[in-house]
């Protein structure tokens, strides 16, 4: 039996995909997310982590979307502001 946590979605990327793309956001200046986290979760990508301000989550939220086109994004993320 498999675990339906485990599922990913036909458009959902693959851990490695989601490894790379934390490496990118946390190696952008513009972001500063503190460890921003990209969780694969039922058919969802969890978003977790700090960010500085509200402008910066949208962005953060923003390149997910654009990286995973066709994902359902659920931002999870708390902000200093």
């Amino acid at each position: 039996m498999t675990d339906p946590t485990s599922h990913r979605g036909a458009d959902q990327p693959d851990q490695y995909r989601l490894r790379d793309l934390e490496r990118r956001l946390g190696e952008d200046a513009d972001l500063a997310g503190l460890g921003i986290r990209l969780l694969p979760i039922g058919d969802a990508i969890h978003v977790r982590g700090e960010v500085s301000t509200t402008d910066r989550r949208t962005r953060v939220l923003l390149r997910v979307h654009q990286a995973c086109p066709g994902c359902r994004v659920i931002d999870e993320m708390t902000s200093a502001e």
